[in-house]
């Protein structure tokens, strides 16, 4: 009987251990954080078949660096500046050149005092384009991790 007494006291000592680490947690903000610079651009057939495009190399304006230079893919993660409101991709492939210029609103937000601020671009809008217009769809003007696409290219 002895050990049993034992045996409860260890278990609610247990209990209430994980009570207060749990609460403790509850008092943290969430810093979960969802922001990106990486605008998704996916390149389809149809609305059920994607396309995959051999591309040269992508460049992005205001970088130096190429980017997918000589591979096979039907979508793209690309930066867009973090100091201006307009980034123009070029896009080399098949023997041709195409551009698409995005302008987006750049908005800094505090998720909580001890998580900090972040810029968000929202508003992410094709302000011109050498692709055909009707062949552009926007899917979601937010740049955010669970966003898989932002925007659709059909049969180019």
């Amino acid at each position: 009987m002895h050990i049993q007494l034992n045996y409860q006291r260890v278990r609610i000592v247990q209990l209430i251990s994980l009570i207060c680490l749990f609460s403790g947690c509850l008092n943290e903000p969430d810093c979960q954080i969802t922001n990106t610079n990486l605008v998704k651009i996916a390149f389809k057939i149809n609305s059920k078949t994607p396309r995959e495009i051999t591309f040269d190399e992508i460049t992005v304006s205001g970088l130096d660096d190429k980017f997918y230079t000589n591979a096979r893919v039907s979508t793209v993660e690309l930066p867009v500046s973090p100091v201006v409101p307009e980034t123009t991709i070029t896009f080399k492939f098949e023997g041709r050149t195409e551009t698409m210029t995005l302008t987006y609103l750049m908005i800094s937000r505090v998720i909580s005092p001890d998580c900090g601020a972040y810029l968000y671009h929202e508003n992410v809008f094709v302000k011109e384009s050498s692709f055909d217009e009707e062949s552009i769809i926007l899917i979601s003007d937010k740049l955010l991790t669970n966003v898989t696409v932002n925007i659709e290219v059909y049969n180019q």
